[in-house]
């Protein structure tokens, strides 16, 4: 008997081993087609683009000079990016250091372009941007780059001068750029682009031969008001490319003008209405093998991979602490910069980043575009020459002309909810800060009209 349930067993374990077998071999998994594949993923919306170096610096002016007469070129309609294209696309020989007669100077004369920067840009982006033989550069500041005629016919007839007014020196190098296209670049703009300017010095170097020299148009000219719509950037874009694991984020409403983000170690605030965001993250110190590249170059590569860049943002500016480096990036409007704005502070038109180490710890942004056209032109506004500017602050402003130490052409924008208005204004440069200049449109009387257009 217990020999039959022997075999029994056997045999039922066989028959169960044959089919399990055959349902092994003939088995067909069935694949489920996800109709919507937004349940296993949050697509990250295009915000921006990236740029390359190039397209984030911008010089403050382009002088046309044909020795004493000097035309100041209004950015705008590809002007510039004209101009510097074909600077891109010259070759720079050896730069070698030039006699102190080459120095900026109200009394200097040449027939060139001239390119001057707000702030002095690096030699290693100078040298990134600009094509040259040259293995390194000898200055460690470009304020200023000029493209002239060669003065003394000796080698190329055209020529390059660097001006680094930290060091006071002057340096030259051959081109292979012709006489011809110089003499083109020269007359470069339409009449409306091109001021005559007069030379100023609004603060006196110890040294007489190295000025900053500005420069400031004769007569009273116009420019257009421009009403552009501006676009609300989703901040959920944002928290998927700035932490690691957006899963673990968790949100904080703190008051009606901030609302926080963390995941413990990395935090993202928007504030001031959701038109700002500010991100912080602590410093890692991981040991890397790459090499460290510049402040600005750095911050280009971050802002590229997060989100990249919206609108004109052009380097405003680095500052060095002890432990980190500062860069900003700010917006401008038909190549000129936004100064001031009925917004609560300047960070609502740049971009400013923190460096720390290797790594970048703080990143600041506005939260809204531009759309690519401005909805309104509006009547141009005229905006005053050099005599009546000097003439309205000794009599209207509340410091001295003696205390201004720089005079430049901006934007004011006025913020709305869906759209921003910008006006050109002229400002001047007090203590450090920008300070508006109101506009004061002569009366055919002879008299003053106070306030903006």
């Amino acid at each position: 008997m217990i020999e039959w349930i022997k075999t029994v067993v056997l045999f039922m374990m066989i028959i169960t081993s044959m089919v399990l077998t055959w349902f092994l071999w003939t088995y067909q998994p069935e694949y489920e087609t996800l109709d919507d594949p937004s349940g296993s993923y949050i697509e990250i919306e295009d915000i921006g683009e990236s740029r390359s170096l190039f397209e984030l610096i911008f010089p403050r002016e382009i002088l046309a000079h044909q020795e004493d007469d000097v035309d100041l070129l209004l950015a705008g309609n590809g002007l510039y990016e004209g101009i510097l294209e074909e600077i891109m696309d010259t070759e720079f020989h050896y730069v070698t250091e030039r006699a102190g007669n080459l120095a900026p100077h109200p009394d200097h004369r040449f027939t060139g372009l001239e390119v001057v920067f707000q702030e002095p840009l690096p030699a290693d982006i100078v040298y990134d941007v600009l094509d040259f033989e040259d293995d390194s550069l000898p200055f460690s500041g470009l304020d200023r780059m000029r493209i002239v005629e060669n003065p003394s016919r000796i080698g190329s007839d055209v020529v390059a001068q660097f001006v680094d007014m930290n060091e006071e020196t002057v340096y030259e190098t051959d081109t292979d750029m012709g006489l011809g296209l110089l003499e083109e670049l020269i007359a470069e703009g339409s009449e409306e682009q091109r001021l005559r300017a007069e030379r100023f010095v609004f603060t006196e170097s110890e040294n007489d031969e190295f000025q900053n020299v500005r420069y400031l148009p004769s007569d009273s000219f116009l420019m257009e008001r421009v009403t552009y719509e501006t676009i609300d950037l989703p901040v959920q874009s944002f928290r998927q490319v700035l932490f690691a694991d957006p899963e673990f984020v968790k949100n904080y409403y703190q008051d009606s003008e901030r609302r926080s983000y963390t995941d413990g170690n990395r935090m993202l605030d928007i504030v001031d209405g959701e038109m700002l965001l500010e991100f912080r993250q602590p410093e890692s110190f991981e040991r890397t093998d790459q090499v460290t590249p510049s402040v600005i170059d750095g911050a280009r590569q971050y802002v590229n991979g997060h989100s990249g860049w919206t609108d004109q943002y052009y380097w405003n500016g680095t500052n060095a602490g002890n432990d980190h480096e500062d860069v900003s990036f700010r917006l401008h409007v038909n190549q000129l910069p936004v100064l001031s704005g009925n917004v609560p502070s300047e960070d609502h038109f740049m971009y400013r980043l923190r460096r720390s180490g290797s790594q970048f710890t703080e990143y600041t942004r506005p939260l809204f575009q531009l759309a690519d056209e401005p909805f309104e032109t509006e009547a141009a506004v005229e905006l005053q020459g050099s005599m009546q500017l000097f003439n309205q602050i000794e009599e209207y402003e509340t410091f001295q002309l003696s205390e201004v130490t720089d005079i430049r052409l901006g934007y004011q924008m006025n913020r709305h909810r869906s759209f921003a208005i910008f006006e050109p204004v002229w400002y001047a440069e007090v203590r450090g800060r920008w300070m508006e200049l109101e506009n004061l449109t002569p009366e055919p009387s002879g008299g003053m009209t106070i306030g903006l257009e």
